[in-house]
């Protein structure tokens, strides 16, 4: 998937600097040896990258250069030089050597639009997206973003989503920025129960007495949270077991036990207050919501809208229902006066740019299907089991092996045998 002409890598910053061109890929050489970190300077004559494995990257800075090295036994990742990122080709040459596509030409990975691609910031902050609403903007160690918002509504303050449990004091911090006393939370509202959205709720109640809304069914993850880790990251414990890398980082970002009122948005969206109405978001988690303000023309999603560009798969429960969700979203984006909308882990986008992210991830979804089918076509008739697919497609893309991805692919592989499309025996799955 090689950068767009013109294509920023996600920064709106430097736009008058040079675009290295397209990279194009052969196999490595035979017996080909090259050092374990490569520097790439801009500029670099394209013969140069010709030799890059599965799951590299090569990124460009206006300022600076990039470095390639080793990520782990399964893919490579990027060691990050310079200031600004600037462009970024990410076309990926094969899959892992263990797990090889199968024989024919494999439609490339489409690349998401520039305004899609979450800009990686470690600064924590506030900003202003009305005059009553603020973005709370708590970004991961590694960059990654992540966003709460508090509207100052005419029923009072009401705080979207509480962040990881580590979270609590710089969240209590971030409020006063935007003139929030910590006793003026009446409300928050979660958009769905993953550790990074409700992580600090306990800490933070016991600060604001707020009243906490979760989409209906998911307030058993509040009330027993060791539940949350078993089924949110445990799912598989023989494929990804508690001393996984990816696991080991959410434990101890979640406190509880917390009570919360549930909320269902089956009947076409329940007012939470006169000002904020629920919405129906599943498909990401199996119980989610997003949150429209019509007062100030915003619409807040949790995940959603999943980010495409991670070393990782940001991952989903039910692929058919999140592209239902986004078609869904889109209707109501384009049918009423929706000025923008804000995500957890993206930029503000405008109606445009959200629809175009929309459908970048329900075009995600589709290759990751038929990536699924693949993996099981090349195993034949012995069939493949949960693990050849995961580690199949988790190659393909070039992303990390973690808990995420693996449920992500259960759900297309248990949405393709109610399809009739595979059919599963024994634990393998055929070709239906």
């Amino acid at each position: 998937m090689s950068a767009e002409p013109g294509d920023r890598g996600g920064c709106p910053l430097h736009e008058s600097m040079p675009v290295p061109g397209r990279v194009q890929r052969g196999p490595p050489p035979p017996n080909h040896q090259r050092p374990a970190v490569e520097t790439l300077e801009i500029g670099d004559p394209v013969q140069h990258l010709g030799h890059l494995h599965a799951g590299e990257v090569v990124v460009a800075f206006g300022h600076g250069h990039a470095r390639l090295g080793e990520h782990g036994p399964d893919h490579r990742a990027v060691a990050l030089l310079g200031v600004h990122q600037h462009a970024v080709d990410v076309e990926e040459h094969a899959a892992a050597e263990a797990f090889p596509r199968p024989p024919g030409k494999r439609t490339p990975v489409r690349r998401p639009p520039v305004h899609c691609r979450p800009v990686t910031s470690q600064a924590r902050s506030v900003a202003p997206i009305t005059d009553r609403l603020w973005q709370l903007r708590l970004p991961f160690p590694s960059g990654v973003p992540l966003n709460l918002h508090v509207f100052t509504g005419p029923q009072g303050v009401v705080l979207v989503d509480a962040g990881l449990a580590t979270d609590a004091d710089d969240i209590l911090r971030l409020l006063a920025t935007a003139g929030v006393a910590d006793a003026e939370v009446d409300a928050i509202l979660v958009t769905h129960a993953h550790h990074d959205h409700v992580g600090a709720l306990r800490p933070l109640l016991a600060v604001t007495g707020a009243q906490v809304h979760v989409p209906a069914g998911a307030e058993r993850w509040l009330l027993h949270p060791e539940s949350h880790l078993d089924e949110f990251a445990l799912h598989e414990p023989t494929l990804v077991g508690p001393d996984h890398a990816a696991v080991r980082e959410i434990q101890g970002t979640i406190t509880g036990p917390v009570p919360a009122h549930a909320l269902s948005s089956r009947a076409g969206g329940e007012w939470v207050q006169p000002a904020v109405q629920a919405l129906d978001a599943v498909g990401h988690a199996t119980e989610e919501l997003a949150y429209w303000l019509p007062s100030e023309r915003t619409l807040i999603l949790g995940d959603a809208l999943i980010c495409l560009d991670w070393d990782f798969f940001h991952g989903y429960l039910d692929p058919v229902a999140l592209a239902e969700t986004l078609r869904r979203l889109c209707r109501f984006v384009e049918a009423t006066p929706v000025a923008q909308v804000c995500a957890a882990h993206r930029p503000v986008l405008s109606r445009r740019e959200f629809v175009e992210c929309a459908d970048a991830v329900r075009a995600h979804i589709d290759e990751v299907d038929s990536t699924v089918v693949a993996g099981v076509r090349r195993r034949g008739r012995p069939g493949a089991s949960l693990e050849d697919v995961w580690r199949y497609v988790s190659a393909s893309f070039g992303k990390a092996p973690e808990f995420r991805g693996l449920a992500m692919v259960k759900a297309h592989l248990r949405r393709l045998a109610q399809d009739g499309r595979l059919v599963r025996h024994s634990g393998a799955y055929r070709l239906g």
